[in-house]
C-alpha cells in the first residue's frame, strides 16, 4: 500500500503453451528446501469454502545474488513469499508475482488481490474477486527487510537495480523449488512505488537467463515520473473541486509547484524519482481541504479524497483493516503457520530503515526504462480516480509525453467505456502494447474498493478466454465498448457448474467437429502413453529389488509417526520421508507377491489398500508420478539436513555463532557511534567538572562559616542559623559525592565501551 521514503510527510506510497525450459547458465543451489516444506497445511482461524479450498505455500527463499561468495556467518537476503494456487480452471495456467514495493505484500494479500480478509473477530474470511481464483499468485515481500523478509542491516539495498537483482535471484530459486511454474505465462503486478520497482524488475527478468515467458506488467496508481506527477497535484485538485481556481490557496500552491519544477530543472544527474522541495505540495493540498469532525481537526485522506483522517496522518491510518491485519500477523501461531520464524522482528507493514537505505543515487526514474519496456512486453497502467497521491491526471500526463514504437502518447485510438455487471466501471484504451485503464469510484487501492472490477480488469489484460470458464466470478458479465464478455453455453438440463461446454463465439460447425476430433486423438495418444508406462514399470518390477542407492536415501526422518511406537522392522523398512506407508516396489502391485512381501501385506492392511494402485490405468499413472515427486522431496530434505548439519558444525566449532558482522562493519558502527555520542559525553563531563568546581567553592565557604561558628560559640547551644548552615553543608557534601560517583560511572562506561570495541575488532 505505502512505502517509506521521503514522499510528502514521509508519505508511504502504498505502495507470467508448451515451451522447452532453457537450462540456466548456473547450477541449482544445493541448499534449497523442497516444495513440500513450504506447504501451509492450516492457517489459523481461516474460514474457507471446502469445495474450493486454498492451497498455500509460504516461507523464505535465498535471494542474495552474492550469497555463494559470503562467509557462512553472514545473514544474506531471504525474501518471503506466499504462493496461492489458482482455485479454478481458466483456459490455461498463469502466474502473477505481486509487489507492494517496500511495504509488505501482505497489503495485497489480505486487503486487495488475495482470497481472504480479516473478519473483525481475530480471524480470516474468504472473499470473491481475488486474483488467485483463476491465476496462481505469488506475493513477495521485497526488498529484503520488508515485511517477513530479512537480511543483515549492512546488506540493505541502496539502488533499484540491486533490488531488481534480488527479485531475479528469488525467482531463479523459486523455479528450482517449483519448476512446474516456469513454463507458465508470467506477469508482474503491483501498485504505488511499484511504479519504480516493476519496470526495473521487468527489465532485469528480460535480461536474465531465467527462461520465463514474461507476458505482461500491471502497475496500479504507480509513482513513475516526478516531472509530470508533482504538477498534477494542483491540476487534480482543481478538476475535483478540492481547490477553487484563482483562489488564494490556488495561487499559493501554484507558486509551490513552480518552485518544485524549477528545482527539478536544476538537477543534472539521473532523472529524479522524487524531490524534497516538491513533497510539501501534498501536505499543502491535504491541509487546505481539511475540516473539523467531533472537535477533532481533520485533513484530506491523500489515498482516497472522499475520506478524512487526523491531522498529521492524512491517510496513514487507512485502510481500516490495517490494525487487524497487523495484529493477526503478529500472532505466534500465524508466524509458525506461514513458516516465517526465521525473522526475529515482528511483522510491520512498512520498514522505515529499508526505505531510508534505498537512496537511489545512481538509479534514474523508471520513466527512462518504461518506453523500451512497452516495446518488449505488454504493460497496463491502471488508476483509481479517487486517489490523490498517485492520481490519474499525472499518469495520463506522463503517458502523453513518452515516446515508444515510433509515436508519442496513445495517438488517435478510441477510449472505450467499460462496465461490469451492468454498472459503469471506468474507461479502457489500448495502443501499441500499452493499456491504460481508469477505474471509477476507486481509491489508491483499486482491488480493496472494487474486487470484482479489478479481477475483470486483470483477466482482460491477460487475454483470458472467458468462454472456457464455466464457474466463479468470471461469469459476471462485463463489456468494453461494444465487445461483451463471451459466456459459456450451458446444455439443456445441466447446472452452470456441472457440464457446461464452452463454445467460443463465432466457431463454425466444421471447426467444432475438428476440435472434438483433435481432442479424441489426444486422448488416444495419452492412453497409448499410459499403457507403455504400465508395461515398462511392470517389467521393471519383475527385475528385482531396489538399488543400494535408493535404500541409502530412505533413512527415516522421524522416529515416531502418528504418536505410536515403531518396531525395528518398521523403522528400517517403512515410514520413509513424510511418514507414508508406501514401498517403492508396491506402486503397481501387479501379479503374485513373494513370501517376503506378505509380511508387509499382513501389516497395516488398511493403509496398504489405500496406497494400492487404482484399477483405472490413467489414475495409476498419476499416482506413480505423485509418488515419484514425493520421493524426490524426501531425498531433497535429507540432502538439506546433511548440508545444514555440516555447516552448523563448522559454525559451532569456530565459536562464532552470534557474530554476524565483519571487521569493516564494526569499524563503521564504531565511527558512527563515536561521532554521535562522543560530543554529548564530552559536554556532560565538562558540565560535571564545572558543577564540581562550584560545589568545591560552596564547600569551602561552608567550612569557613562552620569554623567561624565553632570559634565564636564553643557552647553546645548553637543558634538556629548555625544549625541551618551546618545542615546545608551536609547536603552539599552529599551532592558532591553523588556527582563524583556519577562521573566515575561515566568513566567506567566509556572504558567498557572501548574494551567492547577492541574485543569485537
Amino acid at each position: 500500500m505505502r512505502s517509506t521514503w521521503n514522499l510528502p510527510f514521509g508519505l508511504l506510497l502504498p505502495v507470467f503453451c508448451f515451451l522447452t525450459i532453457p537450462t540456466p547458465a548456473r547450477s541449482a543451489p544445493t541448499d534449497l528446501p523442497s516444495a513440500s516444506s513450504f506447504y501451509v497445511s492450516n492457517l489459523p482461524d481461516l474460514h474457507q469454502d471446502q469445495e474450493h479450498p486454498l492451497h498455500i505455500y509460504s516461507g523464505h527463499i535465498s535471494s542474495d545474488p552474492e550469497a555463494s561468495q559470503l562467509p557462512s556467518t553472514t545473514v544474506s537476503a531471504h525474501l518471503f513469499f506466499v504462493l496461492i494456487k489458482a482455485r479454478r480452471t481458466a483456459d490455461k495456467e498463469r502466474i502473477l508475482f505481486w509487489f507492494n514495493a517496500s511495504c509488505s505484500s501482505f497489503d495485497g494479500l489480505m486487503m486487495e488481490t488475495g482470497p481472504f480478509r480479516v473478519d473483525g473477530q481475530g480471524g480470516l474470511k474468504t472473499v470473491e474477486g481475488g486474483w488467485e481464483e483463476y491465476t496462481n499468485m505469488v506475493f513477495v515481500d521485497q526488498p529484503a527487510g520488508t515485511g517477513y523478509s530479512y537480511t543483515s542491516t549492512n546488506r540493505f539495498v541502496h539502488e533499484l537495480s540491486s533490488a531488481a537483482d534480488q527479485v531475479v535471484e528469488f525467482m531463479h530459486n523459486f523455479y528450482q523449488i517449483f519448476p512446474e511454474y516456469q513454463q507458465m505465462d508470467t506477469y508482474l503486478g503491483g501498485e504505488s512505488y511499484a511504479g519504480q520497482y516493476i519496470p526495473y524488475i521487468g527489465d532485469a527478468v528480460l535480461s536474465s537467463n531465467l527462461g520465463v515467458n514474461l507476458k505482461g506488467l500491471a502497475i496500479g496508481n504507480g509513482w513513475i515520473d516526478a516531472r509530470h506527477q508533482y504538477p498534477a497535484y494542483l491540476d487534480y485538485s482543481v478538476k475535483h473541486g478540492l481547490i477553487e481556481e484563482n483562489s488564494d490557496v490556488y495561487k499559493q500552491i501554484q507558486e509551490e509547484t513552480n518552485d518544485c519544477l524549477a528545482e527539478l530543472d536544476q538537477i543534472t544527474g539521473p532523472v529524479p524519482i522524487q524531490n524534497s522541495k516538491c513533497e510539501g505540495l501534498v501536505t499543502s493540498v491535504a491541509m487546505s481541504h481539511g475540516t473539523v469532525i467531533d472537535g477533532q481537526e481533520m485533513c484530506m485522506n491523500v489515498y482516497d479524497v472522499r475520506l478524512y483522517d487526523t491531522v498529521g496522518a492524512c491517510g496513514m491510518n487507512w485502510p481500516p483493516d490495517l490494525p487487524a491485519v497487523t495484529k493477526y500477523l503478529g500472532r505466534n501461531d500465524v508466524v509458525r503457520a506461514f513458516h516465517a520464524n526465521a525473522k526475529s522482528e515482528s511483522w510491520v507493514e512498512c520498514n522505515g530503515r529499508v526505505g531510508r537505505e534505498l537512496r537511489n543515487r545512481e538509479s534514474p526514474s523508471s520513466i527512462t526504462i518504461l518506453p523500451k519496456l512497452i516495446e518488449r512486453v505488454p504493460v497496463m497502467l491502471f488508476a483509481g480516480d479517487q486517489d490523490f497521491i498517485c492520481n490519474y491526471v499525472g499518469i495520463e500526463s506522463l503517458i502523453s509525453d513518452i515516446e515508444w514504437a515510433g509515436e508519442r502518447g496513445l495517438g488517435l485510438v478510441e477510449t472505450k467505456s467499460w462496465s461490469v455487471d451492468g454498472m459503469p466501471a471506468g474507461t479502457w484504451v489500448e495502443s501499441r502494447g500499452l493499456t491504460y485503464v481508469k477505474i471509477f469510484n476507486s481509491s489508491h487501492m483499486v482491488p480493496f474498493d472494487l474486487p470484482i472490477v479489478a479481477q475483470d480488469m486483470i483477466m482482460r489484460f491477460m487475454g483470458v478466454n472467458f468462454s472456457s470458464i464455466v464457474d466463479g466470478s468470471a461469469r459476471i458479465p462485463s463489456k468494453v465498448g461494444d465487445e461483451e464478455k463471451p459466456m459459456p453455453i450451458v446444455m439443456e438440463g445441466e447446472t452452470d457448474g456441472d457440464a457446461a461446454i464452452p463454445v467460443p463465439a463465432g466457431k463454425t460447425p466444421q471447426q467444432d467437429k475438428a476440435m472434438w476430433e483433435g481432442s479424441a486423438a489426444l486422448v488416444l495418444v495419452l492412453i497409448a502413453l499410459a499403457i507403455g508406462l504400465f508395461l515398462f514399470f511392470r517389467r521393471r518390477r519383475k527385475t528385482g529389488d531396489l538399488s543400494i542407492g535408493t535404500r541409502e536415501e530412505g533413512i527415516p526422518l522421524r522416529q515416531n509417526i502418528g504418536g505410536r511406537d515403531i518396531d525395528e522392522h518398521e523403522e528400517n523398512g517403512k515410514y520413509k520421508g513424510k511418514g507414508r506407508t508406501l514401498e517403492s516396489e508396491e506402486i503397481f502391485d501387479v501379479g503374485e507377491g513373494s513370501d517376503e512381501e506378505s509380511v508387509y501385506h499382513d501389516r497395516d492392511n488398511e493403509r496398504r489398500k489405500q496406497d494400492r494402485c487404482s484399477p483405472n490405468l490413467l489414475e495409476c499413472v498419476k499416482n506413480l508420478f505423485d509418488v515419484k515427486a514425493e520421493t524426490h522431496d524426501t531425498q531433497q530434505l535429507l540432502r538439506n539436513g546433511t548440508f545444514d548439519l555440516k555447516r552448523m558444525s563448522r559454525v559451532l566449532a569456530s565459536q562464532r555463532v552470534f557474530l554476524f558482522v565483519n571487521e569493516s562493519m564494526v569499524k563503521k558502527y564504531k565511527e558512527d557511534l563515536t561521532e554521535e555520542i562522543e560530543p554529548q559525553i564530552l559536554e556532560l563531563i565538562e558540565r560535571t567538572k564545572k558543577g564540581m568546581k562550584a560545589l568545591e567553592r560552596k564547600h569551602h565557604t561552608m567550612h569557613t562559616k562552620a569554623d567561624h561558628v565553632h570559634a565564636t560559640k564553643a557552647s553546645a547551644h548553637r543558634g538556629v542559623e548555625s544549625r541551618m548552615e551546618a545542615r546545608r553543608l551536609r547536603i552539599l557534601t552529599g551532592q558532591r559525592q553523588d556527582l563524583e560517583r556519577e562521573l566515575q560511572a561515566l568513566h567506567d562506561e566509556l572504558d567498557t565501551l572501548e574494551m567492547g570495541y577492541d574485543v569485537s575488532l
